[in-house]
This record gives structure tokens, sequence and C-alpha cells, in this order.
């Protein structure tokens, strides 16, 4: 943990995957668990981060539904002190248009949302597919801005211009075209490396010390690992612990990959492949609610810890 007094602060706001957990509507092991308050088993809500080169201004990495209840319980979050309407909250960044990580724009409607950044691919699912920014139009001032992913740095403003003194890279992730704007034909002939969904470089601009955040991710390559070799501290991709995680249950017919996640576990999987970031500080993030590291006490939670990963969760916070 760096104690550079211009590093990039870290509150991981939501640990779960969509649906977080317990999940509304599922009664798999960990779900069931979380409802009866097993201690082994934390409740996590959906997935979301917020990075501070300041520690007064907040730049969200993602906005779940449930940032309302996210903000609510973290001080920092406040309005300043004697204000009647504001926030520390200046801009959130999208790494992709899945409902888990867009639909918390609505929730910040009131007054004008903050300042988004996101690729052209992903405005066009949330303003086409959803109508996002237009709802958000109707509360108040809006402003987009669409984020270049070939890895070009852009340094994250508030709705009026002014810096966070956040930087981010994006750069594009194998994943999936989010179904409701499959639904509509958007993202149509678009390759798998287009755009649709990105991993984030992240730095105060007082610091060289980078954040990597890649909540979702399918194939593990030598072009991803160019851009998490650059990491000193990495969030990545916790969904599934397999591949057939889901479709074994019968919860689904759509294994993994197809959902556009690595698994943990394997040879080819999450795990493994971060053995060769080693001098990073790893993190798993992104966490399904049928994946068996929710035990704190099961064998998937310790050959994550012994592999020198570990499961991050609602509130935890790290200085970059």
């Amino acid at each position: 943990m760096s104690t550079d007094r211009n590093a990039l602060r870290l509150r991981v706001l939501g640990s779960g995957a969509g649906g977080g957990l317990p999940q509304w509507n599922c009664g798999c092991p960990p779900c069931r668990a979380a409802r009866s308050g097993d201690p082994r088993v934390r409740a996590r809500t959906q997935s979301s981060l917020a990075v501070s080169a300041d520690g007064a201004r907040w730049v969200l990495l993602n906005a779940s539904p449930d940032v309302r209840v996210q903000l609510a319980a973290w001080p920092a979050a406040a309005p300043p002190e004697g204000s009647l309407r504001a926030s520390p909250i200046a801009a959130t960044v999208l790494t992709n248009a899945d409902l888990d990580h867009c639909l918390g724009l609505l929730i910040l409607r009131e007054g004008g949302a903050p300042h988004i950044f996101a690729t052209e691919p992903t405005l066009e699912a949330v303003e086409q597919g959803l109508g996002v920014l237009t709802a958000l139009s109707a509360y108040g001032p809006t402003k987009s801005t669409a984020l270049n992913f070939h890895g070009e740095e852009t340094m994250i403003t508030d709705r009026d211009g002014a810096d966070t003194g956040v930087r981010v890279r994006a750069f594009a992730v194998t994943s999936k075209v989010p179904p409701y704007a499959q639904a509509r034909g958007l993202g149509a002939g678009r390759g798998e490396l287009d755009g649709d969904t990105v991993g984030l470089l992240v730095r105060s601009a007082g610091s060289e010390r980078v954040l990597a955040y890649v909540p979702g991710v399918r194939e593990l390559d030598e072009r991803l690992a160019g851009y998490l070799s650059q990491a000193h501290t990495l969030f990545i991709d916790g969904t599934f612990w397999r591949t057939d995680e889901m479709t074994s249950m019968g919860l689904t017919t759509r294994d993994a990959k197809v959902m556009g996640h690595a698994p943990l576990s394997g040879s080819d999987g999450i795990i493994e492949y971060l053995q060769r970031f080693s001098r990073a500080d790893r993190w798993l993030v992104h966490i399904n609610n049928t994946n068996p590291i929710h035990f704190d006490d099961s064998a998937e939670r310790r050959a994550c810890e012994s592999a020198g990963v570990r499961v991050s969760y609602d509130g935890l916070e790290v200085t970059v």
C-alpha cells in the first residue's frame, strides 16, 4: 500500500455481480447462507468502485443500481457541510453498458447526473437501448464524453470541466454486448474488441502508480497482459469459479464464456493467469452469487488466497 499523499484512493462500493448477494430470486447455497446471516458469507451489492486523487472529489467506476445504498453507507459521499444540494461524486466512468454497471446513473438524476465517460458503443447502448441520457436530461444538466479505448490517457473532469485529478486509460477487452442491446440490434457487425467492454488503467495525476480495473473479461490473452503488467493494484473479474457453474445447477443454458466471463479455476483460468502479475496487489471483484468463494472457509477461497489473490468486499478501502 502506498503512503504517497498524491496516491489514488479507492473504495469498493459493490463487489457482487448483477443481482448482488443474496440475489432477490435465488436459492443457491451462497444466497441461502447470506439470507440466514451465516458469518462465513458476506452480503454484497452490485459492482462499482469509487476513486479519488484528492480525497474530496470522487469518480465512480460504473454506477450500479445499488448506488444510493452504497453512497448512503459511506460518510465521505455525503454532501459537504452546510450544503443543501451537492455531492463529492464528480464523474462516472463506465466499463460497459451492462445493467448492473449503468442503471445507477438514473439514481443519480437529481439536479443533473455527474459527468459520464464511456466508449461510443457503450453510450449508444445506454441511450438507444435504455434512453438513459434522454431521461437524465429531464432532471438537470447532463454531459457525456466518448472515451477513447486504445490506451490513450483521458483527464476526468466534472460536468463543469474542472479537473478531478483522476486519469484513465481505457482498453478494449473481450466480453459481450448486453442482452437488451442485442435485442435491439445494437452492436451488430462490431468485433469483440470494438469497445463494447473495456478495462481501465487509473491513476492520480500526482502519481505514477496505476490501478487496473477489469470487472468483465472473457479472453485472457497477451494483449490484456500488456495492460495488466502496468498495474500496482489490480481488481479483476471474479464472476464464476467454473465455466459450467450456472449450467450445472440448471440455472441457465449459457456458460461463463457465453456470458462474457473467464472462469477463475483451471489451467486457463484467471487465478492461474494472475500469477504472472505477482508484483501487483490482486483482488477479485464482480463476484456472482453462485460462486463458492463467497464462503470464507471453502476450498475455492483457500485456493485463491494461497495463490496470492484476495476476494474484495463492499466497503474495502485501498490506497494505490
